[in-house]
């Protein structure tokens, strides 16, 4: 092999590992300036609302059930539509990813700074990856767990979780 196809084989290897090391890491961040800022535009952009709504559906009807108890169906079916519906907002997705402790609760403070948030990057596949965040002040509180999936180029949001709801059994 001629030593120039080996480091034309590097340096891709290499621009390909820093592409998905770093495009997963950006759309969170364009992700969470879009809540701060309440761009539409952005969320279009970061957010795969189709996939999303199937995933809050099929992760929150387990856990209305085991609430519910006897709850009819119907009536369950209504619940869950009118949580997921409530939750698919820029106000919604804003309050469970503060609850989670990812952004601050001013819309004034873009920029978080070093240690208010414990953010880990857990790349499963090349084509996901699951950003857990927490208050880095709490280190018992419930961690979020939004994951990012990857579409040709892009990485959008698919699912949002929590640790709670997955040791209730949900996982992802």
């Amino acid at each position: 092999m001629p030593r120039s196809f080996r480091w034309l084989l590097a340096l891709t290897l290499l621009v390909a590992a820093v592409w998905f090391v770093v495009t997963p890491r950006r759309a969170y961040n364009d992700f969470r300036v879009a809540l701060l800022t309440g761009s539409e535009s952005g969320l279009q952009a970061t957010v795969d609302f189709p996939r999303l709504r199937d995933n809050l559906k099929r992760d929150l009807a387990p856990a209305l059930e085991r609430v519910g108890g006897g709850i009819g169906t119907t009536v369950g079916g209504l619940l869950l539509e009118q949580a997921v519906n409530s939750v698919l907002t820029p106000t919604g997705l804003s309050q469970v990813v503060t609850g989670f402790g990812t952004i601050r609760r001013s819309a004034a403070e873009v920029s978080d700074t070093p240690g208010d948030v414990v953010t880990t990057y857990r790349y499963k596949s090349p084509s996901r990856v699951d950003v857990e965040v927490r208050p880095a002040g709490d280190p018992d509180a419930t961690a979020g767990i939004l994951t990012f999936s990857r579409s040709a180029l892009s990485w959008r949001l698919t699912r949002i979780t929590s640790d709670r709801l997955m040791s209730a059994g949900s996982r992802p």
